[in-house]
């Protein structure tokens, strides 16, 4: 949700749409957070999802991101899977969707 309020739809123009939801996947419970806002680039997800750190304007300053990357190894090391992430978009404009994806069972769910 933070970066979507942070990041998507910082200095849009339009109406400003958060979207949070969840379903079952399989084995898996997935939880998404889709906004309407800026968008990303294919190299854009790319690189956050093999974790470079993303550079990220706020309040005027240029700031290197690394939050979503410490999630994503986070839900790594305790799930023990790989792909516990997904991101989705459309390009500039078109807004985002971030998926977390976990185990419905196993050791680690609570």
């Amino acid at each position: 949700m933070e970066n979507a309020i942070n990041h998507g739809l910082q200095d849009v123009k339009w109406e400003k749409r958060i979207t949070l939801s969840t379903r079952e996947q399989g084995e898996s419970i997935v939880i998404t957070v889709t906004d309407n806002g800026k968008g990303m680039t294919p190299e854009e997800i790319e690189g956050v999802l093999v974790g470079q750190p993303v550079a990220v304007e706020l309040d005027g300053q240029q700031h290197r991101g690394t939050g979503l990357k410490n999630v994503i190894e986070r839900l790594r090391i305790y799930y023990g899977i790989k792909d516990v992430f997904e991101i989705a978009s459309e390009g500039a404009g078109r807004g985002t969707a971030v998926s977390i994806i976990i185990p419905r069972h196993g050791s680690h769910v609570m």
